[in-house]
């Protein structure tokens, strides 16, 4: 497996091509998929027909679909990451009030992949991958130990409100929940720029 992987001009590993294109269409199968069903009732052996790949080819990336659904939710909250922080470097989650503004109202028409993932995803695994996407990137050793706490409260919170937000069919408005989300994540926020 280590052939596949190069090392790039500054340092990055890199995934050859083919895994790229392999992984890439697991990925839309599964997002596909989840149009009609629930993460659950997804098999392996469905998803690769859709995918036009042999489970051997599954096998060889994932052990387990979970670990394809935590690559494209680590897809996601690269993308929302990007999205919210740009063109700022800002290194909190949820600290951009319009950018929140816009996912939610994303979220809320149904539109995109984001939507797809929140609405017929599991939470708790959506939960947990969050945390653990955030945490692998913001946990460092200049970070004291109130603070890392204070940043796995704000992920975890977040993510439950705009899970209970959407299971309650949307009762407040996008300006609302990021208002709500705004001021009790980043207000409260002493977790600041190192």
């Amino acid at each position: 497996m280590l052939e596949n992987i190069h090392i790039n001009k500054s340092g990055e590993k890199m995934e050859d091509r083919r895994i790229r294109k392999n992984k890439k269409l697991l990925k839309q199968a599964l997002l596909l998929l989840l149009a009609k069903h629930s993460i659950y009732e997804i098999s392996i052996t469905e998803l690769c027909r859709l995918a036009d790949v042999n489970r051997s080819t599954f096998y060889y990336h994932y052990s387990y679909i979970e670990q394809l659904i935590q690559d494209v939710h680590f897809d996601i909250f690269e993308k929302i990451y990007n999205f919210i922080n740009a063109p700022q470097k800002i290194n909190q989650p949820f600290s951009r009030k319009e950018q929140l503004i816009e996912l939610f109202n994303k979220i809320k028409s149904g539109e995109g992949e984001i939507a797809l993932i929140f609405r017929k995803g599991d939470p708790k695994l959506f939960i947990n991958d969050c945390v653990k996407y955030y945490v692998d990137r913001f946990w460092n050793e200049n970070i004291d130990t109130d603070k890392k706490y204070v940043l796995l409260y704000n992920l975890s919170g977040g993510m439950i409100m705009i899970f209970q937000w959407i299971s309650e069919g949307f009762p407040i408005s996008s300006e609302k929940l990021a208002e709500i989300l705004y001021e009790t994540s980043v207000k409260s926020w002493i977790y600041e720029d190192q």
